[in-house]
């Protein structure tokens, strides 16, 4: 029996300068926003007893889609999730400067509401999604798939927590 520890983390650091005059000189506004939460191990809000990871790369014009449901855990076993509470993408190498991915299927990690996948939402770097009661997956709700936009590919990488 294996148990489970996670840290979501997401952070937000901007440094915003601007010329006051010119003899009066610079002002400078800082932003340090982070916000960490810790997951036990269980099936409880706020706890997640299974973790995915995969990189994948993309090409233009052949979406890459995953099933929730039909996974393989870092160990080799079987995966079926039914609940997400933690989702990242991050995007890695991109063949062409300005590419993105868009993230549709009948899967949204934002919202339980909603059964589209968050619109088509375009990643130039990364998304960090926390969500500590979780996000159903089940055969309606259990499909993300990846669209590279521009020419060439788009690398990236996947990295879920849950049930």
């Amino acid at each position: 029996m294996s148990t489970l520890r996670t840290r979501v983390v997401a952070s937000i650091s901007a440094v915003q300068s601007s010329a006051l005059g010119t003899s009066t000189g610079t002002a400078t506004s800082r932003i340090e926003q982070t916000t960490a939460v810790d997951m036990a191990n269980g099936t409880g809000t706020g706890e997640a007893t299974a973790s995915y990871r995969s990189e994948f790369t993309v090409t233009v014009g052949t979406p890459y889609s995953i099933d929730l449901q039909a996974l393989f855990d870092q160990f080799g076993a079987a995966l079926a999730f039914t609940k997400i509470k933690g989702f990242k993408v991050e995007i890695g190498a991109v063949s062409t400067t300005g590419n993105t991915l868009a993230i549709t299927g009948n899967f949204n990690p934002l919202s339980a509401a909603s059964s589209s996948a968050m619109a088509g939402l375009a990643l130039y770097d990364a998304a960090v999604v926390y969500r500590g009661a979780g996000v159903t997956v089940d055969g309606s709700h259990n499909t993300l798939t990846f669209t590279a936009t521009g020419t060439g590919t788009v690398t990236a990488t996947l990295t879920l927590v849950g049930n």
